[in-house]
């Protein structure tokens, strides 16, 4: 069963229909031109933020060339009971526990 529209959605197809053509263009073409801007802010920020935070690490004394654990080499080879088989992990001595004690 389907409704029939009410007064307001009655209103909001009386009004869409009265839309004057080089209204409606405008406004598409004003909309168009704001979602632009905002890509063009959102690929600046993308590109320098980072940069910026490289900066501030570096004038609050650290080094901005390290990278985080996670990103190293030893991230993508995991190792312990999580690792393939076949990964290289520590090794115990040769002679067995009592050296380590």
């Amino acid at each position: 069963m389907e409704e029939e529209p009410n007064n307001f959605e009655r209103l909001l197809e009386r009004q869409a229909q009265e839309i004057r053509p080089d209204v409606q263009e405008r406004t598409e073409k004003g909309l168009f031109q704001t979602f632009e801007s905002l890509r063009l802010v959102g690929q600046l920020l993308d590109v320098f933020v980072p940069k910026m935070v490289d900066v501030l690490v570096v004038a609050a004394g650290g080094d901005s060339s390290a990278k985080p654990v996670a990103a190293g080499p030893e991230a993508m080879n995991p190792k312990g009971p999580a690792a393939p088989p076949g990964a290289q992990g520590p090794s115990l001595p040769k002679d067995g526990l009592d050296e380590i004690r």
